[in-house]
C-alpha cells in the first residue's frame, strides 16, 4: 500500500557457540552420631557459561536425593547467562544421631541446554548440550582424622602425620566403630612406647575389643620422642576375621636444645624417691651411732 514501507538494515548473526564449565568437587564432613545439616560453606560450586549461548542450567544427584540440596539452584533450574558465573552452597542433612563413622560417595551432574535460539535447520546441528559430573564426599568422622574402613562395616580412625619436639610426650587417640571382634596391638620406631589405655585402664599388649556400630571404641597411645632429628612412627595392627590390618601414625622429631645431653633423664618415681632417702637415713644413722659409740670408748 501506500503507507506501506520497507526498512533495510544490516544484522549480524553470530555462530552459536556453547561453552560450559563447573569448579571440582565439594567436601562435607560431620561429626560421627550427630544429627546435623552440614554445608559446603565456605566452599561452593561454581557454574560458568564460556559460550554466547544462554543455558538451562539443572543438576541431579545419583544418591541421597531427598538428604542433599544446592543452594540457588531449584528442581527446574536456571538460566546461566553468557559470560556469566554462578556459585552454589552443597548442603547434606543428618537429621538422626546414629549415623557411625563412614564415607559416602555422591555424584552430581549439571546438565546445560542452549535456550533462546532461533531454531532454523542450519544452527539446530550446531547446537551442543552439556552434562558434567563431579564427585561430593560426605566424611562422617572426627576432623584431622584418617578414617579406613576394615570390611563388614568396621572403621578406624588415627592421626596421620603429626610434629613432637624432642623428649615430648605424644598421646594419640583412635577410633573404632562397627561390630565385630577385634585384636588391638601397637608398636613403635624411633619413639619410646609408654603406655595403651583402654575403658580407662592401662591394658597389656595385645588385646581384644568387641566393637559396636552404636558408639565408637576409644584407644589412648603415649609415646616419647626420645630420638631428635627421626621421623618416629606408630604401628597399630588390627586383627579381625583372621584378617590383620595395619596403619601408621607419622611423628617428626624435632632436634633437642643446645647445651642439652641427647639422653633425655629418667623420670623418678616416688617409690624410687624414698627408696634414696632410706638408703640415706640408715647411712646417716649408722654414722651417728659409729660417733656415739667411739666417744664412748675414747671416756
Amino acid at each position: 500500500t501506500a503507507d506501506s514501507k520497507y526498512i533495510n538494515k544490516e544484522v549480524f548473526v553470530e555462530k552459536p557457540v556453547s561453552g560450559f564449565g563447573i569448579s571440582s568437587g565439594i567436601d562435607l564432613r560431620v561429626e560421627p552420631f550427630t544429627a546435623e545439616t552440614v554445608s559446603s560453606t565456605p566452599n561452593y560450586l561454581r557454574i560458568r557459561n564460556n559460550g554466547n549461548l544462554p543455558l538451562q542450567v539443572q543438576v541431579r544427584y545419583d544418591r541421597y536425593v531427598e538428604r542433599i540440596a544446592t543452594s540457588n539452584l531449584p528442581p527446574d533450574g536456571i538460566v546461566a547467562h553468557v559470560m556469566g558465573e554462578t556459585k552454589h552452597y552443597v548442603s547434606f542433612n543428618i537429621d538422626t544421631d546414629d549415623w557411625p563413622p563412614q564415607i559416602i560417595d555422591i555424584t552430581g551432574t549439571i546438565n546445560a541446554t542452549p535456550i533462546y535460539i532461533i531454531p532454523i535447520p542450519a544452527s539446530i546441528a550446531l547446537i551442543q548440550a552439556f552434562e558434567q559430573s563431579f564427585p561430593v564426599t560426605v566424611f562422617i568422622g572426627h576432623s584431622g582424622y584418617r578414617l579406613a574402613e576394615m570390611g563388614a562395616g568396621v572403621t578406624f580412625q588415627y592421626k596421620n602425620v603429626l610434629i613432637a619436639s624432642w623428649n615430648e610426650k605424644v598421646n594419640l587417640t583412635v577410633y573404632l566403630c562397627g561390630e565385630g571382634e577385634i585384636n588391638f596391638n601397637v608398636g613403635c620406631e624411633n619413639l619410646t612406647l609408654l603406655n595403651v589405655t583402654y575403658e580407662n585402664a592401662e591394658k597389656t599388649l595385645p588385646f581384644n575389643i568387641i566393637s559396636t556400630n552404636k558408639s565408637e571404641k576409644v584407644v589412648r597411645v603415649c609415646v616419647q620422642a626420645t630420638e631428635p632429628n627421626v621421623w618416629g612412627v606408630v604401628r597399630y595392627t588390627l586383627t579381625m576375621n583372621e584378617t590383620s590390618y595395619t596403619y601408621y601414625t607419622a611423628i617428626e622429631v624435632g632436634s633437642k636444645p643446645a647445651g642439652v645431653d641427647e639422653t633425655p633423664e629418667e623420670e623418678t618415681s616416688p617409690l624410687g624417691i624414698w627408696a634414696v632417702l632410706a638408703v640415706i637415713g640408715v647411712v646417716v644413722l649408722y654414722m651417728v651411732v659409729t660417733h656415739i659409740m667411739r666417744r664412748r670408748k675414747g671416756k
